[in-house]
């Protein structure tokens, strides 16, 4: 929820919809990203029910404009200072040399000894290891029993389209 805009949050705060607060911060949705949403792009995303869905895009299009009302009658008319007709300066001088340079981490080489994943037990039953990888969110987080009884990801509460059964050679 760290990543959540403000703005979003205060718009599921208000409609309640604060179960969708984890939701909509790991798909990082912005005010502007939420005002071009529709229905249909919000069941998508996870949130299921109608009402909820008009009640969060309402309440956006509410906040939008007394957001802009705000800005409208909180904004002087004239300005004294005058505005710089030349972008601002950059801060410190960037040499094209300097951008092309070498990259400073290692190059990843892997070896016998690197692991580039690893196996952990089910969150559904917290027996038996994980071995299906959920679509479209890629989720590797359930065994091949529980995977078949749910229909969102139990990690982010994406619609399953398809699942992957994981084998170990």
């Amino acid at each position: 929820e760290l990543g959540l805009d403000k703005d979003v949050k205060s718009i599921l705060l208000d409609v309640p919809a604060i179960e969708y607060l984890p939701l909509f911060a790991s798909k990082r949705i912005s005010l502007s990203t939420l005002l071009n949403f529709t229905t249909k792009d919000l069941k998508k995303m996870g949130v299921l029910d109608d009402e909820v869905c008009e009640a969060i895009l309402d309440k956006a299009h509410e906040y939008f404009k007394n957001m802009q009302a705000e800005e409208k009658y909180s904004l002087p008319e004239f300005s004294d200072v005058p505005e710089p007709s030349a972008p601002p300066e950059p801060s410190t001088p960037t040499e094209p040399e300097e951008i092309l340079s070498e990259p400073t981490a290692p190059p990843l080489s892997p070896d016998d000894d690197t692991k580039l994943w690893c196996q952990t037990e089910c969150v559904i039953c917290l027996d038996v290891q994980t071995s299906s990888v959920f679509l479209p969110c890629g989720h590797v987080c359930c065994c091949r029993d529980c995977s078949k009884k749910v229909e969102l990801c139990p990690m982010c509460r994406t619609t399953i389209s398809s699942r992957f059964i994981l084998t170990v050679s």
